[in-house]
């Protein structure tokens, strides 16, 4: 039978308690992270739809559709996650949107919000594993229009990506550091 040094022993105990607490780190910040992440991009993502609606409820009632498309182009100008911002009529005819030639009519019916509610919010699928947060917010009770506005939730999966990148990063060098700490350990004697 061969013999497994005290130092070896050490070694893989250490490596293996390291690998652990680093795989334990790793799922807690893909589900407990990953859910705060979330939370927070849906208020964010709420919190710009009702200032949006407030912005754009006069233009609608004086039609000024103009200031309407400078409204809505600002907002894809400040906010580096918006996908998309459009705004209907009363009866969802549009009124303006940020899709140049092509709108996607589908869309319209995708995340219909009724007048009573005060929003309401859609995971969508748009191709290449991209998710967008759909909210749709009616414009003073729906009774002049409905303000539409998509979310991307790439933010979350590069978040997610960086700060598992920095714990791997970081268990690899304390596992290098804890290996050269036990190479340089005195050897065992008297066997």
């Amino acid at each position: 039978m061969k013999f497994i040094s005290l130092k070896t022993k050490f070694l893989i105990g250490y490596t293996l308690l390291t690998l652990l607490l680093s795989v334990t780190i790793i799922l807690l910040v893909q589900v407990v992270v990953k859910q705060k992440l979330e939370s927070e991009l849906r208020e964010r993502a709420i919190s710009i739809a009702k200032h949006a609606v407030w912005e754009v409820a006069n233009l609608i009632i004086i039609e000024d559709t103009v200031a309407l498309q400078a409204t809505i182009d600002g907002i894809m100008t400040t906010e580096k996650d918006v996908e998309y911002v459009f705004i209907t009529d009363h009866k969802h005819k549009i009124l303006s949107h940020t899709f140049g030639k092509d709108f996607p009519m589908d869309l319209i019916g995708v995340n219909r919000i009724s007048s009573g509610d005060s929003y309401k919010i859609r995971l969508l699928s748009a191709g290449n594993d991209k998710e967008i947060y759909d909210i749709a917010m009616p414009v003073l009770k729906g009774q002049v229009g409905f303000f539409r506005i998509g979310f991307s939730r790439d933010v979350i999966s590069k978040t997610i990506s960086r700060i598992i990148f920095f714990i791997i990063a970081v268990t690899l060098s304390i596992m290098f550091a804890g290996i050269l700490g036990f190479e340089s350990w005195p050897g065992e004697t008297g066997q």
